[in-house]
């Protein structure tokens, strides 16, 4: 029996890069934090901050999403795996959380 073949990373359907730029592109929610620990005042002082983000911050962002996205599926990291493997919008839906987590922490200068 034939082992799969896994799919080169630069041949998935997903392309973090493209999805860390929509998400800078869009409001600052706070979507990936509880309800119960999400702070309005944290959610708008990101999305000043967002708002404020330069082209190059905005590349520099997608560019180190991209590689954290990479390490993860050659280490077949089982968050991103999930992501991958998904069947519908689920796996793009779930890595646009991560990514938005990932935006409030590069923002707020905090180890992401």
């Amino acid at each position: 029996m034939r082992k799969a073949t896994r799919t080169d990373y630069d041949e998935l359907p997903l392309i973090p890069s493209l999805l860390a730029e929509s998400v800078c592109q869009c409001p600052y929610t706070g979507e990936e934090i509880s309800l119960h620990s999400r702070s309005l005042i944290t959610v708008e002082k990101i999305e000043k901050l967002r708002q404020a983000m330069t082209d190059e911050q905005v590349r520099e962002f997608a560019d180190a999403c991209d590689k954290k996205c990479r390490e993860a599926y050659e280490a077949q990291a089982e968050w991103f795996e999930e992501c991958v493997t998904a069947k519908d919008n689920r796996g793009r839906d779930q890595l646009r959380i991560w990514v938005s987590h990932w935006l409030s922490a590069y923002l707020m200068k905090a180890r992401w």
